[in-house]
Order: C-alpha cells, then structure tokens, then sequence
C-alpha cells in the first residue's frame, strides 16, 4: 500500500507541475503562448517516447534478463542522441519561440534520460524510488520557482525552473550521472542488434499512443487559431490527471504480473477502475465548466466539448488497464497493431470532422477512435484470457 501511495503522489505530482507550467504561461505570458507549448509538446513528446525504445517496460518486464545492462545502456544513450538531432531539425524548421521550445526539449530530456533507471528500480521492486524521484522534482521545482518569482526574476527565466529541479535530482538522487559514465561491459553488437528489434514494436507502440494524443492538436493548430489548441490541452488535462491513480498502480503490479498473470485478480481490478472511470465522467459534466472558467480563464468551449471531454476521459481511464495486461503478457506486437489501428482512425477523423466542425470535432474523432481501440482491446483479452 506504501508503494501505491507514493507512485501516486509522485504522478499526481508530475502532472501538477506539468500542468502549473502551461498555466503560467497562460496567465503570465498568453493563451497564444501556452498554445505554442501545446503545439511543441505535440512533436517532442512523441519523439521522446520513441527514442526512449520503451525502455522503462522493457526492463521491467525482462525478469529472466534476457538482455544485458550493456545493451540497455547503450539503447539508452542512443535514444537521447537521435532526439537531440531530433529536436534541433525542429527548432532549424520551425522556430516559432526558442524558449518555449528549449523548455519542453529540456523536459522531455531528462524524461527520456531517466528511462533506463526507473525501469531497473521497477523491475528490482524498487518502484517506490520512481515515486519519490518525481516528488522530490515536483518540490524542489515549486520551492525555485517560488524563490524566483518573489525576487522579481525576469519571467523568462522563470520558465525553467522545472528543468533546473530535474538536472539537480536526476544529478544527486536517481544518479543520472554515474548511469551516463557507466561502461556497457558484456555487450557486443549481435546482442545490441537483437535488442534493437526487438524494442521496436516498444517503441513504436509507445510512439503511436504519443501521436494519438499529438495528431489532434497539430491539425486543430492547422484549422484553427492557436488559441484552440491550449483550450483543448486545457479539456484534456482532466482525463490525464485521472488516470495517474491507474499509471501509478502498474509500476506496482507489472512485475509481479509478468511473471504470474493472474486473471481474476486483473478482473476485479477492472471493474473497481470503472466505477472510477464513471465518477470522473460525472465530476467533469458537474465541475469542469467551473475549473475551465475560474482557474484557466478560458470559456473559447461548449458544453459538448465537456461531455466529449468526460466520455473520452472514462475510456481512456480503462484502456491504460487494459494496456498494462497486454504489456504484462509481452503482447508488445498485439499492442502495436492496436495503436495503429487507433492512429490511423485518429488521423481520418480528426481531418475530416475537424475540418467542419473545429475543435469539437476533433474531440468526437478522439473519443470514436479511442472507443474502437478500447473495444478491440477488450475483445483481445477476453478471447485469449
């Protein structure tokens, strides 16, 4: 229960200063702004997922270490120099503010830096130390930003206070350093190429889920003012702080899953995380209207777009349960061929029912193709057990 509890402060954690970030800059800067942060989210986050070749699952899961940490290493190194070149084609092509970039690229950095690690401590049943990681993060950010902002340091620089936390905790605590400078002893280049194939279906899956969740808002980008972009982020940011209670549970349960998938136990789970799903749902169609009006300023919305908002919300809630049993199973192939699926929905319907209808109906887009991964993925597990 311990280990629960931190890993979900520790995400609630992560999401709050995630979604602290935007709202500065929303307020202090402009709704235009915090769009640009949006927009650039949108295409580093998925670059981030990628290159990190699902590293964190991919340890955790390989019990019987069919891999070498040389090999995760080198895996790990890789990825962060393919985002860095990554990143910087971006910026040549498409400056729209440097510095708004340079704090997403930093964030995601240090994201996909800390990979390897948080899937050694999860897979050694450390997980609790991935929990404590991101509070200590999310404190230590909050306490520098404070100091900052009361000594009338420029706002500019202000907006990185959140990637200074991270250099210091992931430098002295989750010994980001020591890992970096560490020698991938054991490795050898058929051992690397295996590994490489085999991450892929990882990855791409892992960079699937990204675009599903990136595609929407650079199309909304294309059809309408930028505006809409962070109100839709805004919308969207409720479903994502309701599924941390779920993420922080399967750091938790994936080793022990993995090696003993238990089907009655995955059974009550599921049905416990419905009724949550259902309480959100109802939360947003009773409250969300006044978080969007009081705390963001933001009223650019109608109230479909907050029952689009609940739906998407509840099916999102219980579809990272459903992919944390397909991850369990190692169904990394199944996985993918699902996400695509998903990807390929998302990109149709958004263009379409974007096109006509804006932000609404790109939202409708992202709840029918979130409905048909969700359907797909039930279908799959009850089949196969």
């Amino acid at each position: 229960m311990r280990k629960i509890l931190i890993n979900i402060i520790g995400s609630l954690s992560y999401a709050f200063i995630q979604w602290f970030i935007i709202t500065y800059i929303s307020r202090e800067f402009s709704i235009s702004e915090a769009g640009v942060y949006a927009f650039y989210l949108a295409i580093l986050s998925p670059a981030a997922i990628f290159f990190s070749f699902g590293l964190r699952n991919q340890i955790a899961t390989d019990i019987n270490e069919k891999f070498s940490i040389g090999g995760y290493i080198f895996l790990s190194r890789l990825g962060f120099f393919l985002f860095l070149i990554f990143s910087v084609l971006i910026f040549l092509f498409n400056n729209v503010n440097i510095l708004i970039m340079l704090l997403v690229f930093f964030n995601k950095a240090f994201d996909l830096l800390s990979e390897r690690i948080y899937g050694s401590w999860i897979r050694s049943s450390n997980s609790i130390k991935y929990g404590l990681s991101r509070i200590y993060k999310c404190i230590l950010g909050l306490l520098v930003f404070v100091w900052m902002y009361f000594n009338n340091v420029d706002k500019n620089i202000i907006l990185f206070f959140y990637p200074f936390s991270c250099f210091i905790v992931s430098i002295f605590y989750d010994g980001l350093f020591k890992s970096l400078t560490k020698q991938t002893i054991g490795s050898n280049r058929l051992e690397l190429k295996k590994l490489l194939l085999f991450s892929m279906p990882v990855s791409l899956s892992a960079l699937i889920v990204s675009l599903n969740v990136s595609i929407p808002r650079i199309i909304l980008s294309y059809f309408d003012k930028i505006d809409y972009v962070a109100t839709y982020t805004m919308l969207l940011y409720f479903g994502s702080i309701a599924i941390i209670p779920i993420m922080s549970m399967t750091p938790i349960y994936l080793s022990d899953f993995s090696k003993d998938y238990n089907l009655t136990k995955a059974k009550k789970i599921f049905l416990l995380i419905n009724i949550y799903a259902s309480c959100f749902a109802i939360f947003i169609l009773l409250f969300g209207n006044y978080f969007m009006i009081s705390i963001y300023r933001i009223n650019n919305y109608d109230f479909i777009d907050l029952i689009y908002t609940a739906l998407i919300g509840f099916i999102q809630i219980n579809l990272v349960w459903l992919n944390f049993l397909l991850t369990s199973k190692r169904s990394f192939s199944r996985l993918l061929n699902l996400n695509f699926v998903t990807l390929i929905l998302t990109l149709l319907l958004s263009f379409i029912f974007g096109y006509f209808y804006k932000m609404t109906g790109i939202l409708f887009a992202v709840f029918f193709a979130n409905l048909t991964f969700f359907c797909f993925n039930l279908y799959y597990l009850v089949k196969r057990g």
